[in-house]
């Protein structure tokens, strides 16, 4: 699929993952610029836009619903082994549904 088409629902999940990324931003007191990039693979397009804004953090947010809290998943192990700022990880609390 290319880049281009819109993608409204995805646009949708990726708000609602900036909101969660900036809650948790504003708890360390970090500045924080939002911003969506349509990329083919997500620790690249994260660790391309750390390098463009020059950024000092990557706070990734992690669930812990069907993890051991021993295993991580792909793309937080990616952008842990090849970011070159630091990396914060941030659990986030699995709520069970009513």
């Amino acid at each position: 699929m290319a880049l281009d088409i819109p993608a409204p629902l995805q646009e949708q999940k990726a708000n609602r993952t900036l909101d969660m990324g900036t809650a948790i931003a504003q708890r360390y007191d970090f500045p924080v610029r939002r911003r969506i990039i349509r990329h083919r693979n997500i620790p690249d397009g994260i660790l391309q836009v750390a390098r463009e804004e020059d950024v000092d953090a990557i706070i990734l947010g992690v669930g812990v619903k069907t993890r051991a809290s021993s295993q991580w998943g792909r793309t937080s192990l990616e952008i842990m082994r090849r970011a070159t700022c630091e990396v914060i990880v941030d659990k986030v609390p699995w709520k069970k549904s009513r």
